[in-house]
């Protein structure tokens, strides 16, 4: 026989999901309003695509006062911006100080993958499973995972087999890269803006020779390219 579970209780009254830029909104309004509410993020911290995306001239593409919050004049006031196109380390510095100086990191769970929501008619809540192995139940559930959470990974013959090293945008190390500090074997895809500024020994590439995917520039101080 089925067990009714109309009279339970969901441990949560909100569940967002992803602690970036509007996951930490989210989280500071519904605190405000007196709401039950946990964060759950995949990452080690709070910063969502600025967390993640760390390769050298990650940066900006509008001005940096665009994605400064506005609930605040207080933080408008106290925060300023090195830069018209503020750099990702400059951002995720950012959001940490807000979310330090609002006190929200204590309402987060970091390290935190969701492998599952599923609605329940009949209980009127979210039952969510975890890749921990723990099961959460939420009466609402806010997905603040962005449009650029899910990394495209390239379709390139030979690419499972390379035992080389290899960097992707997305999941660029956290330490320093240095491709010229090893004699191994390396074919990094590299991209941004810095990249034909500063050596940072992953060098630029020349246009490839016919028959090969062109180098699309598209600034005259951004090379992307593959060898």
């Amino acid at each position: 026989m089925a067990i009714s579970r109309e009279n339970e209780s969901p441990r949560h009254e909100v569940i967002i999901i992803g602690a970036g830029v509007c996951g930490i909104y989210q989280l500071y309004r519904l605190l405000e309003l007196g709401i039950d509410v946990t964060v759950l993020e995949a990452g080690g911290g709070p910063g969502g695509t600025w967390y993640w995306n760390r390769y050298p001239g990650c940066r900006f593409d509008s001005e940096s006062y665009t994605y400064g919050y506005s609930f605040s004049k207080e933080l408008l006031e106290e925060w300023d911006w090195s830069e018209h196109f503020a750099g990702q380390p400059e951002t995720l510095r950012y959001l940490n100080h807000v979310v330090e100086k609002f006190d929200l990191r204590r309402h987060m769970q970091f390290n935190c993958k969701v492998d599952s929501a599923v609605f329940d008619d009949d209980a009127s809540y979210w039952t969510l499973q975890l890749a921990d192995g723990r099961t959460l139940t939420t009466r609402f559930l806010l997905t603040a995972i962005g449009m650029l959470s899910a990394p495209t990974m390239p379709l390139i013959e030979g690419v499972a087999s390379f035992e080389g090293e290899a960097y992707h945008t997305y999941y660029w190390p956290q330490e320093p890269v240095d491709t010229a500090a090893s004699s191994r074997p390396r074919r990094p895809r590299t991209s941004g803006p810095s990249m034909s500024r500063k050596p940072t020994g992953i060098p630029s590439c020349p246009r490839p020779s016919p028959g090969s995917p062109a180098t699309i520039p598209t600034s005259p101080a951004t090379t992307s390219c593959a060898t």
